[in-house]
């Protein structure tokens, strides 16, 4: 009886262990929000400028940019700093006087300089105080004065070379013309100025 042969133990290979999840990421914390820019203001007209933009000079005084242009050297454009006005001005008031033709219109450009000057120097002043740039006038650069120069010029070369009394009777014939398309194209330029906020405001509409 203990001759028995005991059961041979079978040896069962070990199950194994499923893997363990992977740790979820740590949560990032939260990135600060960037402040939301402001919004746009209701008048797209001007565009504000930074603080460092501002212009620190003093400001101008009206009375006295007219009061300077009483001297018809364009003083008064001087002093705010617009010389091509200046130039313009100054070549307006003594070009009819020398060439002794049309001493009214010099006359005109004296009393219009005194004006430009008290407004000129208005407009500085409010565009400095609200931080935003003065739009560019049409005497404000030079291609206004370098063209109002080369029709000078090119008048007094004519003075040489050309009966002077038919340029004086042409000249006092057409010159009422020449005021008017002047008008005109000012006016055209301020019309379309005023058009140009409303086409932005409908672009950024879509």
């Amino acid at each position: 009886m203990n001759d028995e042969k005991k059961p041979e133990e079978i040896d069962v290979p070990a199950v194994p262990e499923p893997p363990k999840p992977p740790k979820p990421p740590a949560p990032k914390p939260p990135e600060p929000k960037e402040p939301e820019p402001a919004k746009a203001l209701e008048s797209q007209d001007w565009i504000p400028q930074s603080d460092d933009s501002k212009d620190d000079s003093p400001p101008k005084s009206p009375v006295a940019a007219a009061l300077l242009s009483l001297v018809p050297f364009g003083l008064g454009h001087l002093y705010l700093g617009q010389y091509s006005r200046a130039l313009a001005f100054f070549v307006g008031f003594w070009a009819p006087i020398l060439l002794l033709e049309l001493p009214l219109l010099g006359i005109f450009f004296f009393f219009f300089a005194i004006f430009d000057a008290f407004r000129q120097a208005q407009l500085i002043n409010l565009a400095a105080g609200e931080g935003r740039d003065l739009p560019a006038g049409p005497f404000q650069g030079g291609l206004a004065a370098g063209v109002f120069l080369v029709v000078l010029g090119g008048v007094l070369l004519c003075r040489q070379w050309i009966d002077f009394y038919l340029v004086r009777e042409f000249l006092q014939t057409w010159y009422p013309a020449i005021l008017v398309l002047i008008g005109i194209y000012f006016i055209y330029g301020a019309v379309k100025e005023n058009r140009k906020p409303e086409e932005d405001d409908e672009i950024e509409s879509y």
